[in-house]
């Protein structure tokens, strides 16, 4: 972070505590999300409760996939029997992550999961840390990535995304930047929420005039196009007469959902709901201090998970704040050394005019 006169690091200081506070307001409790749940259970009208809900839903699907059933025959049925909608195409995933279910198994995933997290961990210091920041980094990645210890956590569409895109993230460098497009585009396959990460990329790259590497993602998009009009198409065919509708994604709700997503998802979910306000504030204000492509880049599309909830995402949906983590935490680790920039200027200048009082 560069120098600021003492009178600007007062108002940042000031601004980051105001929005810390009014982030401590807008977080729902944890009551909201199981009242939303018991709601929908009620709507969806299941006798079995342990067989309601997205999780117990896609583990139906993949018990059926690895008996032979076609995926999109098995995923629409399933929605019609959870009272669910299969219209429009995106209200049924892509089949990737049903498929790797089948071919590795419940353990395989779990373990999976678990190993890419350590992963981020290890790789995401090198990432963004500099000096003594790298411990930080690692532990606070561990933090944000809590949930994957859940039992249902490798059916999560978004967890997964998630991971993987934290994971480009982490192995991105200015010289060697390919090796980072193998997990951007794994995610991509997993959940088609990970496309403003690869097309931030794209802009970023094109930004700094790597055209070889702004060519390579728009390649990615170009067969990312391609794939999800294979998906629509094989989802329609599966459509029969009577089929619901969804309800759309116009929730309007704010920051709400993505600071609940923050608080259930993380470490930060055995402490008060209030807590994840001012972590969250915290964890993108530490990579606005870190600068570079680097905290830009996580800054900004950090903020874009937040806006696409805020804009688009219904209460029962904070899950989607998945789509940033862990990478979201590691920015906490960032934070301290910012508030010490923040707060330099403003010694400096209360021991300066000490010493004409001195003199």
């Amino acid at each position: 972070m560069h120098a600021l006169a003492p009178g600007a690091a007062r108002y940042a200081l000031a601004l980051l505590l105001v929005l810390s506070l009014l982030a401590a307001v807008l977080v729902p409790g944890q009551q909201v999300a199981s009242d939303r749940t018991r709601e929908l259970q009620s709507a969806q009208g299941a006798a079995n409760v342990e067989d309601q809900g997205d999780m117990a839903l896609y583990r139906r699907v993949a018990a059926r996939v690895a008996q032979g059933e076609n995926y999109y025959a098995a995923a629409t049925d399933e929605n019609r029997r959870a009272n669910y909608p299969t219209k429009p195409f995106v209200t049924i995933r892509l089949p990737t992550l049903t498929l790797l279910t089948v071919w590795l198994g419940e353990s395989g995933m779990r373990m999976g999961l678990i190993a890419l997290l350590l992963a981020n961990a290890a790789l995401l210091p090198m990432a963004l840390a500099r000096g003594g920041q790298a411990l930080g980094v690692g532990a606070a990645t561990l933090a944000g990535g809590a949930a994957v210890m859940a039992a249902d956590a490798y059916l999560m569409h978004e967890m997964w995304a998630g991971a993987l895109l934290t994971l480009s993230f982490a192995l991105w460098r200015a010289h060697r930047w390919w090796p980072a497009i193998i997990p951007a585009v794994l995610a991509l396959t997993i959940r088609e929420t990970a496309l403003p990460f690869v097309l931030l990329w794209g802009a970023f790259a094109t930004y700094r005039g790597n055209w070889r590497e702004a060519l390579a993602i728009a390649m990615v998009v170009v067969g990312f196009g391609f794939g999800i009009v294979d998906h629509a198409s094989a989802v329609s065919g599966a459509w029969l007469a009577g089929d619901k509708s969804g309800q759309g994604w116009a929730g309007l709700l704010g920051p709400a959902p993505f600071l609940q997503g923050v608080h259930m998802l993380t470490v930060l979910v055995v402490l008060p709901a209030w807590v994840a306000g001012p972590v969250a504030v915290l964890a993108l204000f530490g990579f606005a201090a870190r600068g570079g492509r680097a905290g830009w880049f996580a800054l900004l599309y950090a903020i874009g998970v937040m806006a696409m909830l805020a804009l688009f995402a219904r209460a029962e949906n904070w899950y989607w704040t998945a789509l940033v983590l862990p990478l979201l935490l590691a920015g906490l680790a960032l934070a301290p050394m910012g508030l010490a920039d923040l707060i330099a200027p403003l010694r400096a200048a209360h021991g300066s005019g000490r010493n004409r009082d001195d003199g």
